[in-house]
C-alpha cells in the first residue's frame, strides 16, 4: 500500500509505503480519498465487517463504511468513527471544503458531508433550479470544488455548477460557515 500525494501549494510530492496496519479498500472502483491541503492528511474512505448487522444472505459479511485519516507526517490511518456513516457502496468522488471544515463526497448519486468539527455525517439534499434532473458519473464522478467561489463543478451530461447551501443539511450536523 502506498501514498503519493503531489500538494500543489507546497510544490512537493510524496511518495512513501503507508505503515501497517492500514485500511482495506472497499470493493468495486471508486474514488474514496482527498487530500486535506495546508494539513498533510488524506481524508479516506472504505469499509469493513460489521458485526452489528443482519444479512439475508448468511455466506455474505455485512459490511459498513468507514471514515479514516492518513497523517502524512506520522505515516498512520485512524480511524475517525463518526456519530453517523453514509450507506455502504462504491464513492464516486470526495472533496475537501476548507471553508467549511468539512468533506462532501457522492456516494450512489447522493451527496454526503462529513463535519470535521463534529464528527458526523449527514445526507445533504439536491435541488435543481429550473427542473431537470443531474446526476454524477460513475464509478468515478468529475467534480471539483472551486473554493474562490465557493461552487462544484460537475461533468456529468453536461457542466454544472453546484452551490452547496451548508445551512440546509438535516440536524445540523455541520456548522455552516459564512454564507455559501
Amino acid at each position: 500500500f502506498f501514498t503519493s500525494i503531489d500538494d500543489v501549494r507546497e510544490d512537493t510530492l510524496l511518495v512513501r509505503e503507508a505503515s501497517k496496519p492500514f485500511p482495506e479498500q472497499m470493493e468495486g472502483e471508486s474514488r474514496p480519498f482527498c487530500y486535506l491541503a495546508g494539513q498533510g492528511k488524506v481524508f479516506y474512505m472504505s469499509s469493513k465487517p460489521d458485526d452489528a448487522a443482519v444479512v439475508a444472505d448468511p455466506k455474505k459479511t455485512p459490511m459498513k463504511q468507514v471514515t479514516y485519516l492518513y497523517d502524512t507526517k506520522e505515516n498512520t490511518f485512524t480511524e475517525l468513527k463518526p456519530k453517523h456513516t453514509p450507506p455502504l457502496g462504491g464513492v464516486q468522488d470526495v472533496e475537501y471544503v476548507e471553508s467549511q471544515k468539512c468533506a462532501f463526497a457522492v456516494i450512489g448519486n447522493q451527496q454526503w458531508v462529513y463535519s470535521f468539527e463534529k464528527n458526523d455525517w449527514a445526507q445533504m439534499p439536491l435541488t435543481v433550479d429550473a427542473g431537470g434532473r443531474m446526476s454524477f458519473q460513475s464509478p468515478y464522478s468529475q467534480l471539483v470544488w472551486v473554493e474562490k467561489y465557493g461552487v462544484f463543478v460537475n461533468l456529468s451530461a453536461g457542466t454544472w455548477l453546484l452551490r452547496p447551501d451548508f445551512a440546509r443539511i438535516p440536524g445540523n450536523a455541520i456548522s455552516p460557515v459564512g454564507g455559501n
